[in-house]
C-alpha cells in the first residue's frame, strides 16, 4: 500500500477508536443490549431480548426498521415480530402499547430500565432477510433488531448464543476481547451493517496489502472454497490501485450457494454473495460470479464510503428517497468488469461485447422514452423494485442506463484533457472529499460540480439531456473518442430467432402471456398480458410448438389468433409485420488517429 495510503488508513483507524472509546464512555453513551439467541432451529425463530436504560423519559419506543440499506423496498420486517413483552429490570411486567406497524412504546413508570421480548420468525434464505435452519443461522440485525427511538447514534452491545454443536461465527463486528461471542457496534447503523453468518460454514482468512479479509463459505458446489481466494485478492487488489486506499480495516465475503439464483448487498466492510452452487464452470459463467464480487465489493467506496445524499444517516421506517441511484448502482455496473478488466479476469474483446449488449438492452426498452435516471432514481421504490407487466414500457433501469451513462462520462472526460484525467479521478476525489475530509453525503449539484472540476468545463447540457431528461444516448461520438465505431447489424428480426414481443409462461398446456412491449408484433396483435393463447388460425398451439408456428408467419399476410381473456373465448384478426430489434457491434474504425490510439489504452487500462 502507498505510504500516503496508509497514513490516512492508519489516521481514520485512531479517530474511529477514539470515537469509539468516547461513545463508550460517560452516562450518556450507555449502549443498548441486545441479546440474540439462535432459539428453535425446527420453527426457524430468533429469541430477542433488548435492555434500556430509562434516563429520565416516561416511556420508550422501541422499532423494527421497515428496510434494508442498500435494497429500496420497504419489506416490512415488522411482519415476522410475534410474543413481545415488557418488564423492569426486576422482571415486573411493565405496561406497552402499539403505536403503528412498526413501533412498540413502552411505559416505564417509576422503572429505571426497560427489557423487551419478542420472538422473529426467520425462514427467508433471501440476502435481504434473516433465516434459521438446523444447519445455520444468517443474521442480518435490521429484521431481527430493534432499535430504540432517540439512540441510534449510540453503541449497541450484541450477545449470542446458539446451539452448542455450531462451531463458526464470522461478522465484521468487534468483538468484546474479554467475552467470546459479545460484539460492539460504534451505533444501530453499524450494527444494521454488521451481517453475522453461523453454523459450520468455511472461514478461509487472507490479506492483500496488509488488511485482512476473510470468505464465509457456505453450501457446496462445483467449486472449492481455496480456489477462489487468488480471483478475490485480485479483484480487492484491482479496486485498491483504482481508489489509492481502502475504506476499512478488515473485511468479510460472506458466499452463500444454493440450488438456484444469486444476488449480492453491499455492507460497509462486507458484502453477502448469493450465487447457483452451479455457477463456477465453464469460465464464461464463472465471469459472471466475478462480475458479482466486483460490483459489491466496489460498493465499499461507492455508497457506503462516499454515498449519495440521504443515505446516510438512514430513516429507517420509511422511505429513504434520493436521485442518485444511477451513480450508487449505476456507476458501481460500470466499473464491475473494469475492475475485472484491471485484474485481467476480462479482456477487451469481452468488455466491449458487455458494453455493445447493454446499448442493445438498452435500446430495446421503450421506458427509456418516458423516465429519465433521476426518476428512476426517486421511484425506486415503488417501480424498480415493485415490477408490473408494463414496467418495460414506462421504465428505465438505473444500473444498465446508469452504467452506460458512466461509460460515457470517462469518455468524455478522457477527450475533454487529453487523458489526462478520467471518471476514475471523480471516483478518488468523492472518495477523498466525501469520505476521508467530511464524512458526508453529496447532492446531484456537489456531484456534477465534482464531474465538472475533472473534465475542466461545464456538464450542464449532458446532465440535463441524460440525466435529469430522456433525450436518446449518443453512444457513437463518445464512441468515436477512442476510435471505435458503433455499427447497426442489419435487419435481423430479433436476432437468430424471431421476437414477437411478449413473454409467457406454461400452465401446462397452456400458454399464458405475462408481458408485452409496445409497439412489437404481440402488441399489434392486440395480445395483453393475462391471455392464453389458444390457436393460429387452425394450428392448436401449446408451449412445445409455439415457436415451430410462428414462424410460419410471412410478411403482409393475415391470418387469427384465437385466445381466452377472462374466460372468454375470442379471435384477434391481424396483418403480420416483422419486428427488427436494434442490433450492434463495436468495432474498431479503420483509420484511428493516433490520439485515438492512445485514448482507446488510457481507457481500457491496457498502459499505466
Amino acid at each position: 500500500m502507498r505510504r500516503g495510503a496508509r497514513f490516512w488508513m492508519a489516521f481514520w483507524i485512531v479517530l474511529a477508536l477514539m470515537a469509539l472509546a468516547s461513545s463508550l464512555s460517560g452516562a450518556g453513551s450507555t449502549p443498548v443490549v441486545l441479546r440474540v439467541a439462535v432459539a428453535d432451529t425446527v420453527g426457524h425463530y430468533f429469541d430477542v431480548q433488548i435492555e434500556a436504560g430509562a434516563e429520565g423519559q416516561d416511556s420508550l419506543y422501541f422499532k423494527m426498521p421497515v428496510w434494508i440499506p442498500g435494497s429500496y423496498l420497504i419489506r416490512e420486517f415488522e411482519g415476522q415480530v410475534f410474543g413481545f413483552s415488557a418488564s423492569d429490570g426486576a422482571k415486573h411486567q411493565l405496561p406497552w402499547k402499539k403505536t403503528d406497524k412498526n413501533t412498540w412504546r413502552v411505559y416505564l413508570d417509576s422503572s429505571t430500565t426497560a427489557v423487551v421480548r419478542y420472538r422473529v420468525y426467520a425462514f427467508n434464505p433471501d440476502i435481504h432477510y434473516s433465516y434459521v435452519d438446523a444447519d445455520r443461522a444468517f443474521l442480518n440485525p435490521s429484521s431481527v433488531c430493534m432499535f430504540v427511538a432517540g439512540r441510534v447514534n449510540r453503541p449497541y452491545r450484541l450477545e449470542l448464543s446458539f446451539p452448542q454443536n455450531w462451531t463458526s461465527v464470522s461478522t465484521t463486528l468487534q468483538e468484546v476481547s474479554s467475552q467470546p461471542l459479545v460484539f460492539i457496534a460504534r451505533n444501530y447503523d453499524e450494527l444494521v451493517d454488521s451481517p453475522i453468518e453461523i453454523g459450520h460454514h468455511r472461514r478461509i482468512p487472507f490479506q492483500v496489502e496488509g488488511i485482512p479479509f476473510e470468505l464465509a463459505f457456505v453450501g457446496s458446489g462445483n467449486v472449492q472454497p481455496d480456489t477462489l481466494i487468488p480471483y478475490l485478492k485480485k479483484i480487492v487488489q484491482a479496486g485498491f490501485d483504482l481508489m489509492g486506499s481502502a475504506p476499512f480495516d478488515r473485511y468479510v465475503f460472506f458466499l452463500q450457494l444454493r440450488s438456484s439464483g444469486g444476488g449480492g448487498l453491499e455492507h460497509r466492510n462486507s458484502c453477502v454473495l448469493q450465487s447457483s452452487r452451479w455457477s463456477f464452470r465453464p469460465y464464461r459463467r464463472f465471469q459472471g460470479f466475478l462480475g458479482l464480487v466486483a460490483h459489491e465489493f466496489f460498493h465499499a467506496w461507492n455508497v457506503k464510503a462516499f454515498r449519495p445524499f440521504p443515505l446516510g444517516p438512514f430513516d429507517y421506517s420509511r422511505e429513504n428517497y434520493t436521485v442518485l441511484l444511477w451513480v450508487a448502482e449505476g456507476l458501481t455496473s460500470y466499473y464491475a468488469p473494469r475492475l475485472l478488466l484491471r485484474a485481467g479476469l476480462l479482456d477487451e474483446k469481452e468488455y466491449l461485447k458487455r458494453l455493445q449488449q447493454s446499448i442493445e438492452q438498452l435500446e430495446r426498452t421503450p421506458g427509456r422514452k418516458w423516465q429519465s435516471l433521476a426518476e428512476s432514481s426517486f421511484d425506486a421504490w415503488i417501480k424498480f423494485y415493485r415490477p408490473n407487466e408494463n414496467s418495460p414500457n414506462v421504465t428505465v433501469s438505473y444500473y444498465s442506463k446508469g452504467a452506460l451513462i458512466g461509460a460515457m462520462l470517462d469518455l468524455l472526460i478522457l477527450h475533454e484533457t487529453g487523458g489526462k484525467h478520467s471518471l476514475d479521478d471523480v471516483m478518488r476525489l468523492l472518495y477523498e472529499r466525501y469520505h476521508l475530509q467530511q464524512d458526508r453525503a453529496y447532492t446531484l449539484a456537489e456531484f456534477k460540480k465534482t464531474c465538472e472540476e475533472v473534465a475542466g468545463r461545464s456538464l450542464d447540457g449532458f446532465f440535463k439531456r441524460y440525466v435529469l431528461g430522456t433525450e436518446e444516448l449518443d453512444f457513437a461520438r463518445y464512441l468515436s473518442y477512442v476510435g471505435l465505431e458503433l455499427r447497426s447489424r442489419a435487419g435481423r428480426p430479433g436476432g437468430k430467432r424471431r421476437d414477437y414481443g411478449f413473454r409467457w409462461r406454461s400452465e401446462g398446456d397452456r400458454i399464458i402471456v405475462t408481458q408485452v412491449i409496445n409497439d412489437s408484433p404481440a402488441y399489434r396483435m392486440g395480445i395483453s398480458a393475462g391471455d392464453e393463447l389458444i390457436a393460429l388460425d387452425t394450428y392448436r398451439l401449446s408451449p412445445s410448438n409455439l415457436t415451430d408456428v410462428l414462424e410460419l408467419l410471412e410478411a403482409g399476410e393475415w391470418h387469427y389468433l384465437t385466445i381466452s381473456r377472462d374466460g372468454m373465448v375470442r379471435r384477434l384478426r391481424f396483418e403480420w409485420t416483422p419486428w427488427t430489434l436494434p442490433s450492434f457491434e463495436i468495432v474498431k474504425a479503420d483509420h484511428r488517429t493516433r490520439e485515438q490510439r492512445r485514448l482507446y489504452s488510457i481507457w481500457l487500462y491496457l498502459r499505466r
